[in-house]
């Protein structure tokens, strides 16, 4: 299951499908412009789900490897001069 998600989330994957099924309805007859606008619009909703997802993922083990921020020192704030 990990490794269609892998696949899943490769945003070249994703390009070589699109491209795939321009080509074929191209093939089929549709008008080239139609299919060119479609397969744009396609294209920028997948990187734009696939960046959220990634941030999303990148934000989570962020959070989970700094679960405890460092604290500064009571000699370097006492050394600082502000308290």
């Amino acid at each position: 299951m990990t490794g269609l998600k892998a696949v899943l989330s490769d945003k070249a994957v994703w390009v070589a499908v699109v491209g795939l099924v321009a080509g074929i309805a191209v093939a089929l007859g549709f008008n080239e412009s139609m299919v060119a606008t479609i397969s744009g619009g396609v294209l920028s909703v997948v990187s734009v789900v696939l960046m959220a997802l990634m941030g999303v993922k990148k934000a989570k083990s962020t959070k989970q490897t700094a679960s405890d921020p460092e604290q500064p020192d009571a000699d370097d704030q006492a050394s600082d001069g502000l308290g």
